[in-house]
């Protein structure tokens, strides 16, 4: 009822300020009701609470949102979920889209180094502490590698997934993956821009962890982040750089 209420809140406002009734179809988490009235998430009542997390697109507007489970529970598989309607009558789900952290920090300015992180919490953190850096969130490691490229063509890209990336062989083989298609693009486009990969003291899974505690950060170039690797990340990264001149 709750979510409904601000459904309705929500059209009143717009046909307030904008004359017309607004056209929700197509909106991740909006969909159509018996009555055919626009309704929101689920039909169902959460019992835990929620976070709700906005990812941006590139020119900083909301183009989907993610929520965060606040408790663990073994009936979920994940602390994550979208905020979808790909199931019901006129929804649609979001995708894996990249959040742009950045495009609020450059908007109007230009940028020189692209860095790429998981999650859009850990990229507003990074963000914060390294304001120099255009950063970006993908919502998994192995999601939205057309997408960072496209936002670091030309620029330099540091990669800073978790710290499992030097140990976890399927981590290895996404960030060896994105590695891998962002150097075709170089190939192919002409152009040189260093691809570093970030370390961080072990003990901290994640960059946002290590830049609140003070860590040291290191930058690795792709050799060095191989020469890191265990064998088993060594091997699975390997095949995904196998026709890739570094």
């Amino acid at each position: 009822m709750g979510r409904h209420h601000l459904v309705q809140t929500f059209i009143e406002s717009w046909v307030s300020s904008n004359g017309i009734i607004p056209t929700l179809k197509g909106v991740p988490g909006f969909w159509s009701g018996s009555n055919g009235r626009p309704r929101l998430g689920s039909d169902f009542d959460f019992v835990d609470d929620l976070l709700l997390i906005p990812f941006l697109n590139s020119k900083g507007l909301i183009q989907a949102c993610q929520i965060r489970c606040m408790r663990d529970s073994p009936r979920r598989p994940g602390k994550y979920l979208w905020l979808s309607s790909i199931r019901q009558r006129d929804g649609c789900g979001p995708g894996t889209p990249l959040h742009h952290e950045g495009a609020l920090n450059f908007k109007g300015r230009s940028f020189g180094t692209v860095l790429v992180t998981e999650g859009a919490l850990k990229a507003a953190t990074v963000q914060n502490f390294l304001p120099d850096r255009y950063v970006v969130g993908n919502s998994g490691v192995a999601t939205s590698h057309q997408e960072i490229v496209k936002a670091a063509r030309k620029k330099d890209l540091e990669i800073a997934f978790d710290a499992d990336c030097f140990t976890n062989p399927h981590v290895a083989r996404a960030l060896a993956s994105l590695i891998a298609l962002r150097t075709r693009e170089q190939q192919f486009l002409s152009y040189d821009h260093p691809i570093r990969i970030i370390k961080w003291d072990k003990r901290f899974k994640g960059i946002d962890d290590a830049l609140v505690a003070g860590a040291t950060i290191k930058y690795l170039n792709v050799s060095e982040w191989l020469k890191s690797l265990t064998p088993d990340c060594l091997e699975a990264a390997r095949h995904q750089l196998a026709r890739i001149s570094l």
